[in-house]
């Protein structure tokens, strides 16, 4: 060790003979003029001696400019530079300390942007963002940690750059990448739900889709655009025969392939339900509809013989239009059994609370059932009337709600009584409702007495 010592100390001094700088470098370019050492690197810096303060102390006679980095000298840092000057120690004490960089964090795609995220920087003050690696005409986003850029083209990927900054100064850049979305993935098909004539078609939802497509060809172009929808409802078929339906999911970057829907309808039945039929205790003419297994009347009752039906406002017009309102007891001819005919005509009968289950399960559930269930457009509902379609056939009418002495949302609201008493509430009774401004089909348990509500039957 003493040999290569003495070795590297007569080749210095040999140097220092031969020139008056010295340049240490790793490009072999010359010192700086101004420079008697000239130390040039871009990956490597100075390190100059470590030692403790004792050891700093025991140098003797220290000449003036004497720089040493001293691990134990200051109380704030663990470490700092120390400088002899003048017949003293000089230690420097950073107080200013710039930020440390940023960490990439999980962005989120989609087809046409992308929300480009960072993790919280230690010492930061706030954070700038740029599409280029350029710290001065980056946008400052105070100390949001995440950025959405929009306009950009789906299936390409993007690198962008986030800077930590405060008092001190500024970190060097994180940099950001990520693609934007591609195709979306084809849906899953559901369980669908069938009767001998009617198919209820399900799909599970993709995430990030901006909607669906459904056909009965497997052509998109000719698709039936379901929106947000992942139920379509198809009727009109022929009992004990197999079905193949197709459904794509789409994005602004594109559509999904085909996803394969096939379903049989059920056997043929001799259960019938008439289009049509006739109330013999006032001549009234009704429609009905075949739900499922459920024979259903396609409009409201309005009948006088049994109980007088209240008419929203006292105006008989609303009778003729969206049916008469009655309280339960009213509605069950004072019965208290459930499935009783009540005021019904004759053959048919108020559903149960399960009854009205069975329905909304057939038609996808209390989320989208209502868009089966309602009349579609506004001459009957209020604007939007959202989501109706009316594919069922059912035709809800809005007739809005009685109680003793007012009445409330016409073309707002569709209530129906079921025959089922609340078995903890015995003042209480089902009822289901419909509303203008949503798909779904509510249940809940209302005051039999102060309460008239829409009353629709089911056949025997």
């Amino acid at each position: 060790m003493k040999k290569e010592f003495l070795l590297i100390a007569v080749l210095l001094l040999i140097a220092n003979t031969m020139f008056a700088q010295m340049g240490i470098n790793d490009d072999g370019s010359q010192p700086d003029s101004s420079a008697g050492l000239d130390i040039k690197f871009t990956n490597k810096g100075l390190l100059p001696p470590r030692m403790t303060h004792a050891q700093m102390d025991a140098i003797a006679t220290p000449a003036n400019g004497l720089i040493i980095f001293c691990t134990d000298c200051s109380t704030a840092v663990p470490g700092t530079l120390a400088m002899f000057m003048n017949g003293a120690w000089y230690i420097s004490e950073p107080s200013c300390l710039g930020p440390h960089s940023p960490t990439a964090g999980t962005h989120l795609p989609g087809a046409d942007r992308i929300t480009w995220n960072w993790n919280v920087a230690s010492g930061a003050a706030g954070y700038k963002w740029n599409t280029t690696n350029n710290y001065a005409t980056a946008s400052n986003m105070g100390t949001v940690n995440s950025k959405i850029e929009t306009g950009l083209i789906c299936n390409t990927q993007y690198t962008r750059y986030a800077w930590a900054f405060n008092g001190c100064g500024n970190s060097p850049p994180v940099t950001l990448s990520q693609f934007t979305a591609q195709n979306p993935q084809a849906p899953v098909s559901g369980v669908h739900n069938s009767s001998p004539t009617q198919i209820l078609w399900q799909w599970n939802t993709v995430p990030g889709v901006t909607g669906y497509k459904w056909n009965n060809t497997n052509d998109y172009a000719t698709a039936i655009d379901m929106i947000t929808t992942t139920t379509k409802f198809e009727a009109g078929l022929t009992c004990v025969t197999s079905y193949t339906r197709y459904v794509w999911a789409y994005n602004t970057c594109g559509h999904s392939a085909a996803t394969v829907l096939t379903q049989s309808t059920s056997a043929c039945t001799s259960n019938t339900c008439p289009p049509t039929f006739t109330d013999s205790r006032d001549g009234k003419t009704y429609s009905a509809v075949l739900i499922g297994t459920q024979c259903w009347m396609a409009q409201n009752l309005n009948n006088n013989t049994v109980f007088p039906a209240d008419c929203y406002d006292g105006n008989a017009a609303n009778c003729s239009i969206y049916g008469g309102l009655y309280n339960w007891f009213a509605a069950m001819n004072g019965s208290v059994l459930e499935g009783a005919t009540g005021i019904c005509p004759p053959g048919w009968y108020i559903p149960s609370d399960d009854e009205w289950g069975t329905l909304i399960w057939f038609l996808g559930g209390v989320n989208i059932a209502g868009d089966y269930l309602k009349e579609a457009g506004t001459a009957h509902w209020a604007s939007p009337n959202m989501g109706a379609t009316n594919l069922s056939g059912f035709t809800a009418l809005p007739g809005g709600r009685g109680y003793t002495d007012y009445f409330v949302e016409l073309k707002s609201k569709a209530y129906f009584w079921s025959s089922s008493r609340d078995v903890y509430d015995d003042t209480k009774a089902y009822s289901v409702y419909l509303s203008y401004n949503n798909s779904v089909i509510s249940g809940s348990y209302s005051n039999r007495t102060i309460n008239r509500f829409s009353v629709r039957c089911i056949k025997n």
